[in-house]
C-alpha cells in the first residue's frame, strides 16, 4: 500500500536507480515482482489507458489511481501529479494535500500548464506552495520540481534545438530558485545530452 512517509524513497534516492512508470496495478504487480525497489506512476500512460489524451485526466482520477497503484505493492509510490492541476499556488497546495491524505510518498509539479512553460517567478511560488503543505504534514513526501522546456516546447510547437537553449538557462536557476523555495529535487524531462 502506499507509504505515508517519504523515507523509504529519500533513502533509495541517495543513489541513482530506476523507477518504471505501472499505468495499472497489474504493470505495477510485473514491475515489483522484477525488484525495482520504487515505482512512479505515468500521466501519459494512465490517461492513454483510458483512451483520452495526456492531460485529459482530472485530480481526483490521478489521485484515485496512485492510490490504487500503491494498493497493488509494497512498493514507494511517487506519482506524477502533471501542474498540480491548476495554476495557481492554490490549486497547486490543495494537490499536495490530497497527495498526502493518499499516502503517496513523493510527487512530481511541472512547470508548464495553459498552453506555455510559466514564468519563473510563478514556477517558484507554486513550489513554495506545495512545500508549506508538506512541512506542515506529519507525513512528508518527496517532492520533485520539473523542468518542462522540452516536453512543452513540443507541445507549443517549438523545435528540439529552440527548447534545449531555455533549459540551459532556465534549469540551473529555476533549480536553484526552487530549491531556496524548499524542493531539494529537480526533473528534467527527456534531455538528449548532459549539456541539454
Amino acid at each position: 500500500m502506499p507509504h505515508g512517509s517519504a523515507r523509504n524513497t529519500r533513502l533509495l534516492h541517495q543513489a541513482p536507480f530506476i523507477m518504471p512508470n505501472p499505468w495499472d496495478p497489474g504493470s505495477a504487480k510485473i514491475l515489483a515482482s522484477m525488484g525495482f525497489p520504487a515505482l512512479a506512476t505515468t500521466s501519459a500512460g494512465f490517461a492513454n489507458a483510458l483512451g483520452r489524451t495526456d492531460g485529459a485526466v482530472t485530480r481526483d482520477e490521478a489521485i484515485a489511481h496512485a492510490r490504487l497503484i500503491g494498493h497493488a505493492t509494497s512498493q514507494p509510490i511517487k506519482a506524477d501529479l502533471e501542474n498540480g492541476f491548476g495554476d495557481e499556488p492554490k490549486d497547486v497546495a490543495q494537490t499536495i494535500e490530497e497527495a498526502l491524505a493518499a499516502g503517496l510518498a513523493g510527487c512530481s509539479i511541472e512547470d508548464f500548464g495553459s498552453g506555455s512553460i510559466y514564468p519563473r517567478e510563478l514556477a517558484i511560488e507554486r513550489i513554495r506552495a506545495a512545500v508549506e503543505v508538506n512541512r506542515r504534514s506529519d507525513s512528508k513526501l518527496l517532492l520533485t520540481a520539473r523542468a518542462e522546456n522540452f516536453f512543452g516546447a513540443s507541445r507549443i510547437s517549438a523545435t528540439p534545438s529552440s527548447a534545449s537553449r531555455p533549459i540551459k538557462r532556465r534549469v540551473p536557476t529555476s533549480s536553484t530558485r526552487q530549491g531556496s523555495a524548499g524542493s531539494k529535487n529537480f526533473e528534467l524531462s527527456s534531455p538528449r545530452s548532459i549539456d541539454r
